[in-house]
């Protein structure tokens, strides 16, 4: 085999090799899914859902959420594929729905602490919410970032953070759905604060996690 036969050969390989982030990325969505039916299978959604899906506020934030889910897991893999012409804007397009369902919660508490203080009063951690949280953040999250590193990711960090959204959007967007605690502090300090912490984590440590 000549030097041009052999460059032939390995350009098949990868081209097999990195195939459709957007397979990846349904993958990745789709073993979601079928584990938050599972979990509500196990737990039952909450009581009032039907009450709560009259609620334009309730309804926005889970497609904020549905929406930051499914945008971030599309990123992940599909700037885990090299190319010359990617706008340097795109990676942030897929934080786009968190920024503002953060906005939504942060002005919520802002108003309702500015005019009706008595209704934010601290919490104790939840033990159902976090231990749901976590499931989700560690089994879709690491089946994303299987998937990913599975292609060429070459912007690891994006790549680290956006699966890790992923994975806590699918957490919130299940909570939504599951628990029936609407408190204003108790959705930012146990669901705001981690996520963006946890996406954080995801940036700093994607070139260690997805490393090829």
């Amino acid at each position: 085999m000549n030097n041009q036969q052999l460059i032939d050969s390995l350009s098949r390989q990868d081209c097999q090799a990195v195939r459709s982030p957007w397979m990846a990325s349904l993958m990745g969505v789709g073993a979601s899914l079928f584990f938050f039916l599972a979990v509500s299978w196990y737990y039952g959604l909450r009581s009032d859902l039907a009450d709560q899906a009259l609620e334009p506020l309730f309804i926005t934030h889970l497609a904020l959420l549905g929406g930051s889910a499914l945008v971030s897991a599309a990123l992940a893999c599909y700037l885990a594929i090299p190319r010359m012409d990617l706008p340097r804007w795109l990676p942030s397009l897929g934080f786009l729905p968190l920024t503002i369902w953060v906005s939504s919660l942060l002005f919520q508490l802002a108003h309702t602490l500015l005019h009706y203080p008595e209704q934010i009063y601290p919490q104790p951690m939840d033990r159902f919410c976090i231990q749901s949280f976590m499931l989700f953040l560690v089994l879709p999250g690491a089946y994303m970032l299987f998937q990913v590193k599975r292609l060429a990711p070459v912007l690891p960090h994006w790549s680290g953070a956006l699966s890790v959204l992923f994975a806590t959007s699918m957490g919130n967007f299940a909570l939504m759905l599951l628990e029936s605690n609407d408190n204003l502090y108790h959705q930012t300090a146990w669901h705001l604060i981690p996520t963006i912490m946890f996406t954080l984590g995801g940036f700093f440590l994607g070139p260690k996690i997805l490393k090829w």
